[in-house]
Order: structure tokens, then C-alpha cells, then sequence
């Protein structure tokens, strides 16, 4: 893979996960309920990106992303703190089987740190 396709795939996974993984959380009032908190966390992870093809989740969206940029991603120095932050992002969906209430900080932080780690590979990508 080129410089400039590496750049392009590093671009997606920040408007595809990084943008859109926080949005639903972000976006909820602060008054927003359990139920609503809930709903905009399952939406974060299994409704990730809509577009005129369909509807891809979280998972989807990463799996392919990774498996298009192979070995020239995962040799990023930077890949190591983006695959932590979207491990970390994905955990949040084992919380939405239990009955315990969501800690909505603790997972908007999480959802969010991958748009910060996604940012520090797009830099490092750039000055390849």
C-alpha cells in the first residue's frame, strides 16, 4: 500500500469510527435517561455508520479497515494506540447485556479516544 492510500484508509477510519462512534453519545441532552443512554450506546457500536449501501457497525467497520491496510497499517507505530482505543470502544457492548446502569463519562471518554488515537496515526501517516 502507498503512502497516499495509507493516508486515505487512516482519513475513513477517522470519519468512519472516529466521528461516528462518539456521535450518539455526544449528542444526547444531559438529562438523557438509562434507557436513552442505552439505546445511544447500541447505537454507537452495531449502527456505527449509515449510507446509502446500509447500515455498518463498529465491529464491521474495523475488521475491514484493518484487514485493507494489512501489514503497512499494523507497522504503524501509532496502530498499537488505535487498536487499545477501539478494543476498549468495543468492550462498551459486552456493558449493554448486563443489568447494571452505563456509566455514560466513562464510556463517551472511551468512544471518544479512538477519534484521539485515529488522529495521532493520521499525523504520523502524513509525515511518512
Amino acid at each position: 500500500m502507498d503512502r497516499e492510500d495509507l493516508i486515505d484508509l487512516v482519513a475513513d477510519l477517522q470519519h468512519d469510527l472516529g466521528k461516528y462512534l462518539r456521535q450518539p453519545l455526544a449528542f444526547l441532552p444531559e438529562t438523557a435517561g438509562e434507557d436513552e443512554i442505552r439505546a445511544a450506546l447500541d447505537e454507537a457500536l452495531h449502527r456505527t455508520r449509515r449510507t446509502p449501501r446500509g447500515v455498518r457497525g463498529a465491529v464491521e467497520i474495523w475488521d475491514e479497515i484493518v484487514d485493507e491496510g494489512g501489514v503497512d497499517l499494523q507497522s504503524l507505530s501509532g496502530f498499537p494506540a488505535v487498536e487499545a482505543a477501539v478494543e476498549k470502544a468495543l468492550a462498551w457492548a459486552e456493558a449493554l447485556q448486563q443489568p447494571m446502569p452505563i456509566d455514560r463519562a466513562k464510556a463517551q471518554a472511551d468512544l471518544s479516544a479512538v477519534a484521539a488515537a485515529v488522529a495521532e496515526l493520521r499525523d504520523e501517516v502524513r509525515g511518512l
